[in-house]
Parts: structure tokens; C-alpha cells; sequence
């Protein structure tokens, strides 16, 4: 099976077909798997978004579930219990980024539980460039400053879809930072 995500340079790709990935897990170690996952792309001049929470396969190692985790990110264990299972989710998510270049500020981690989802619908893990790279190849550097800063300002949100949403708003202002710059 062929990923449906596109590889291309996103410095070429609209900003339209960008889309941030983020996920929340069980933890931190390597069983982990994902409890929540959350996207963001922009939409002309606005942001839209979508998340879920993920209830566990039952394949999945439930004793590396981390309290911590859970206080850090405020879902409690038996929030899962009722959310849409693991398979779905990752169906539906395939199809949200079909064609899509995915971003993250964390590939190394969003990527292994991208993975935990996608093995369960055996679809092969699409490439997650890294937050940094994308902005500074889509940006001028008067965008970029505008990325940085806009993220400094910004209180990092423990839930994944507010964190894929900060990502794009500094994505945003960034474009329109090097627009004026080219003006």
C-alpha cells in the first residue's frame, strides 16, 4: 500500500495542503501508544482544525499508561473508555491527510505513534518533516522571527489539537510576515 501523504518539499507545496500533527500518549517510553491526536492546516487566512481522542487496541500494552502523563495532559484513563476505537481513528485520520504534507514539532515522537495507529490498518507511516525545517523553508526571515516570537508568546498547550493549532497560527503569521517582506 502506497502512503497517500505527499513527500514533496513543502517549501513548493501550498500552505493549504500543510497540515501539523500532534499527539498526546499513555507516556513517554517505548510501549506507549497514542490517546489523542490533533491536526491544523490553514485555511486562507484562518486556521482549521481537528481532533480525537483514541480508545486503546486491545494489542496494545495497557500497563504503560503514566499518571503523569495524564495529569501533564489532563485526560484521565476512563476518558478513553468511550472515545472511538484505535482502528477507526486511524482510518479516519488517513483520510484527513491524504495528499497532505504533515508537520510536527516532535516527528521522532508524533511519528512512533502515528505508527501505532497506522500498523493496526497495516498502512505504511507517512514521513513527518520537522516544525523548524518547514517554517524556515516557507518563510523569509523577517516570517520566521515572526514564528518564533509567536511561539515564545505562546503558552504550550498539553492537549493536541491546541498544540497543532499554536504551530499553525505561528505558521500563519509567519506567511503574512514574509508577505509584507516581499512587498
Amino acid at each position: 500500500m502506497q502512503s497517500a501523504v505527499s513527500d514533496e518539499d513543502p517549501s513548493r507545496a501550498p500552505a493549504e495542503r500543510v497540515i501539523l500533527i500532534d499527539f498526546e500518549a499513555s507516556g513517554l517510553g517505548s510501549g506507549t501508544w497514542p490517546i489523542e491526536v490533533g491536526l491544523a492546516w490553514v485555511e486562507g487566512t484562518e486556521i482549521g482544525s481537528w481532533s480525537t481522542l483514541i480508545r486503546p487496541s486491545d494489542t496494545w500494552d495497557h500497563a504503560e499508561w503514566s499518571e503523569a502523563s495524564a495529569q501533564l495532559h489532563n485526560i484521565p484513563r476512563d476518558a478513553l473508555e468511550d472515545a472511538p476505537d484505535a482502528v477507526g481513528v486511524a482510518r479516519d485520520l488517513l483520510e484527513r491527510i491524504e495528499g497532505c504534507v504533515l508537520v510536527s514539532d516532535a516527528p521522532g515522537f508524533d511519528g512512533w505513534w502515528l505508527s501505532r495507529l497506522f500498523d493496526l490498518i497495516k498502512a505504511p507511516r507517512p514521513r513527518i518533516l520537522d516544525f523548524d525545517a518547514v517554517a524556515a523553508e516557507m518563510t523569509t526571515d523577517r516570517g520566521l522571527d515572526y514564528v518564533y516570537e509567536r511561539l515564545e508568546r505562546t503558552k504550550t498547550p498539553h492537549r493536541a489539537e491546541g498544540n497543532a493549532v499554536r504551530l499553525a497560527r505561528a505558521l500563519l503569521g509567519g506567511l503574512k510576515a514574509s508577505e509584507k517582506a516581499d512587498r
